[in-house]
């Protein structure tokens, strides 16, 4: 059975296709809103108590954000509850609900608009008890989701004391961990225009201070997401990794900035940043979703939006044939696209003529061939979407 591939290159302009509902939370009003409007800011390594972070979040407020997500590293340095209040709630208790600290009211609506992940810093003490007992998270509190607009927002605990992550090593993949599998899930599930995973390790990093972190480096693309959104270094860069960016967002105002990026830096590494603290602004509707990295003092660094798809997807890879029994054959690809409707599957006697037999739904990467009669068969496999078909595999 000769089997090949091929595997071809997208722009990162591209739109998602889900197939059932996945969790969501009432509606902000802190802007008057079109139906999948929302405007988020992302600040990671920021709970300093620090002039940086107080410059950062008065340039968040200008915005007026429906919510606030953050990429770790809240309550530096010790993650104690003595600095928890000072580190956040000095400066962003007007996003948080229940707020019970000393330095304000809470959301002035009742609604939680604040949803950060856990960083390595809010790990110092055991369990995270402080980070745990100051929010109130969906879920579990250290991973969780959450819909707001066209965004369904997916925070992930990418510190090592995390206990459903298995970590081993810094180099062995933590991909078949509960915490990985129950995002692969809840991907699977999201019917939103656009997914946005959210942890503290970047998965890629240019950075020296300390770089990637290969222990989460998941197929987040193959599962669904759009983005994903880190920090741990401190400076900003924004890399093209597959066709969906990854951005390590570390200016949040907690310490001093890490100036030193790899020479060269990491294949796929289109921005990097590290004179001023800032934060990521992003703006998205049912159709679009534009990131901005912008300075406490308001220069715009970056800019990049994700639009819907205008291509063929790309062509499935390592397609695969066993034989489960003497009329059945089974067969596995890799799913090497984020547009595509469906997946057709053709076969051949001769390796010539080939007849397609079937269709599968978007994401599949299986299928067994039932009518499979004895003899040799060839087989192969190629997406489709409202544009076109992508090569064969």
């Amino acid at each position: 059975m000769r089997l090949s591939f091929v595997r071809f290159t997208q722009i990162s302009r591209r739109t998602h296709r889900r197939q059932a509902a996945g969790h969501f939370i009432e509606p902000l009003e802190r802007r008057q809103l079109l139906a999948g409007d929302v405007r988020f800011a992302v600040i990671g390594d920021f709970g300093g108590n620090s002039t940086p972070e107080a410059d950062v979040a008065n340039r968040i407020k200008s915005w007026n954000p429906d919510l606030i997500v953050t990429v770790g590293d809240n309550n530096y340095q010790l993650g104690q509850a003595t600095t928890i209040d000072a580190n956040i709630g000095k400066y962003y208790h007007d996003f948080i609900s229940p707020y019970n600290g000393i330095y304000g009211a809470g959301s002035a609506d009742g609604v939680n608009h604040f949803f950060p992940s856990l960083g390595n810093h809010d790990w110092m003490q055991p369990n995270a008890q402080p980070y745990l007992n100051y929010f109130t998270l969906p879920g579990n509190e250290r991973y969780y989701t959450f819909r707001q607009g066209a965004v369904q927002f997916f925070a992930v605990d990418a510190d090592p004391h995390e206990p459903d992550l298995g970590y081993v090593n810094e180099t062995t993949s933590t991909v078949n961990s509960v915490e990985a599998q129950w995002l692969k899930n809840a991907l699977a599930a999201s019917t939103a225009p656009f997914n946005i995973v959210y942890f503290h390790h970047p998965a890629y990093s240019s950075g020296t201070t300390h770089g990637s972190s290969p222990w989460m480096q998941w197929p987040f693309e193959q599962w669904g997401a759009d983005a994903v959104l880190t920090g741990h270094e401190h400076n900003y860069e924004r890399l093209n990794i597959g066709n969906i960016p990854y951005f390590v967002n570390g200016l949040g105002g907690a310490e001093n900035v890490y100036t030193s990026f790899r020479n060269p830096p990491l294949a796929g590494s289109a921005v990097r940043f590290s004179d001023d603290f800032g934060a990521l602004l992003v703006d998205a509707n049912d159709t679009t979703a534009t990131f901005q990295f912008i300075t406490r003092a308001g220069s715009v660094i970056d800019s990049y939006t994700l639009a819907p798809a205008t291509f063929a997807p790309a062509a499935p890879s390592h397609l695969a044939a066993t034989p489960a029994s003497s009329t059945q054959v089974q067969l596995n690809w890799r799913d090497q696209s984020s547009n595509e409707s469906a997946f057709q599957i053709w076969r051949s006697s001769d390796n010539v003529n080939f007849t397609p037999i079937a269709t599968t739904l978007a994401n599949a990467t299986s299928f067994t061939d039932s009518s499979a009669s004895a003899g040799v068969h060839y087989y192969r496999v190629r997406a489709t979407n409202g544009v076109g078909a992508s090569a064969f595999s």
